[in-house]
């Protein structure tokens, strides 16, 4: 059993959606900061991590929808904490310079 949300099967589910959706559109900075996002590594302090936008703080329940995530980089995400925070509707722009 999960000691945390983030430990859910609902919650890694989605991390993994949101983060492979996020690289197909061509993110690859920060829409909070705009450091360049490590995809590899989410601990790094530029390691990209999903991030609800209403958090579960206060819906309670973790989201199935990936229109409601956003990737942030992982000080944007610590900093955003259990805020309501859109900081940026990332899926409308394109992040790469092929655009």
């Amino acid at each position: 059993m999960p000691t945390s949300r983030s430990g859910t099967a609902t919650h890694k589910r989605m991390v993994r959606i949101v983060k492979a959706e996020a690289q197909n559109r061509g993110v690859t900075h920060c829409p909070g900061c705009k450091t360049p996002l490590d995809y590899t590594d989410g601990t790094a302090p530029n390691g990209a991590q999903a991030d609800e936008i209403v958090p579960f703080a206060v819906t309670g329940i973790t989201s199935t929808e990936p229109s409601d995530w956003q990737v942030l980089c992982r000080d944007c995400n610590r900093a955003k904490s259990d805020k309501t925070i859109a900081v940026l509707p990332a899926v409308r722009y394109p992040h790469s310079r092929d655009w």
